[in-house]
């Protein structure tokens, strides 16, 4: 892997994207990315805990914007939307 390549990756993850996206984006597999990114010394984000949930939540309830909220928390939008809306099966359930 080139210098610059890393660069890129170490950048795109700290922007927020998954290793899965950066994998995609570069053409290279999800855990080159992450034995890349912990020899550059870089910090994998944790697993979400029960109290960004309900942060997420209570700023979903608020009327915020998800696009908001992943800033506030640092995290994906697409993450965040996960999190707050309901499955397509929760909703169905719902509905019957």
């Amino acid at each position: 892997m080139t210098p610059e390549l890393l660069e890129h990756i170490v950048t795109d993850y700290r922007a927020g994207l998954s290793v899965y996206a950066i994998a995609e984006k570069h053409g290279i597999h999800r855990q080159t990315v992450t034995n890349h990114l912990v020899e550059a010394g870089v910090t994998l984000r944790r697993t979400i805990t029960n109290t960004e949930r309900q942060r997420a939540r209570e700023l979903y309830d608020s009327s915020a914007y998800i696009k908001d909220i992943a800033k506030v928390l640092r995290r994906n939008p697409a993450t965040i939307a996960k999190m707050v809306r309901p499955s397509r099966t929760a909703a169905n359930a719902l509905h019957g």
